[in-house]
């Protein structure tokens, strides 16, 4: 972990930094584009394996491989109580891992029909020109507080109880209502 972090903040800043590249801006444009060193064909290529393909291939290949693991061991331990400590955490994982592909595996598809053909399809180009792909990537990150909020079983039963309290403390502020009719209160006099 250690290892990873210190290259992060290496890699990054010397690859912006450092490119052998000059910055192009167009203020005509709607976006501007990312760094120019992405565009650079070995260190683009570089950096599109190393930070975005290989990571999304470890996520789906080990959760495969923990969901072959946990139903092994259920058909070794036919303890129920275990068994639905199990999918519970099986569950939470899914959702969380595949908020996360279903945001970036239309990006990787996209960069991988653009760099594999000389000539791509214009719709591809116009998606990736737009940055609508990059939008989707957004949605997952927006919507992974809510996904871990109903996979997570410790997380959901905080929030009930917080919206709760704060419903009780509402109906004990709430001020008294008048029943009585102004017909009714004269009669009375």
């Amino acid at each position: 972990m250690i290892v990873l972090t210190i290259t992060s903040f290496i890699y990054s800043p010397t690859l912006v930094i450092f490119a052998p590249c000059n910055e192009v801006f167009d203020d005509a444009a709607p976006v501007c584009g990312g760094s120019c060193y992405q565009l650079l064909p070995g260190i683009g290529t570089f950096d599109l394996v190393f930070t975005i393909f290989i990571p999304l291939s470890f996520i789906i290949s080990f959760n495969c491989i923990l969901v072959i693991r946990v139903m092994k061991q259920k058909r070794r331990m036919l303890q129920k109580s275990i068994w639905k400590k199990n999918l519970g955490m099986l569950i939470q994982l899914l959702l969380i891992s595949m908020l996360h592909v279903t945001g970036w595996m239309p990006v990787v598809i996209v960069i991988l029909i653009v760099m594999t053909n000389n000539n791509p399809p214009i719709i591809v180009v116009e998606l990736q020109a737009s940055w609508v792909l990059l939008n989707i990537v957004y949605i997952a990150v927006i919507t992974n507080p809510l996904v871990c909020m109903f996979a997570i079983p410790e997380i959901k039963e905080k929030m009930f109880s917080f919206l709760n309290s704060i419903h009780i403390r509402q109906q004990q502020i709430s001020p008294i209502i008048n029943t009585q009719t102004h017909k009714s209160s004269i009669k009375k006099n």
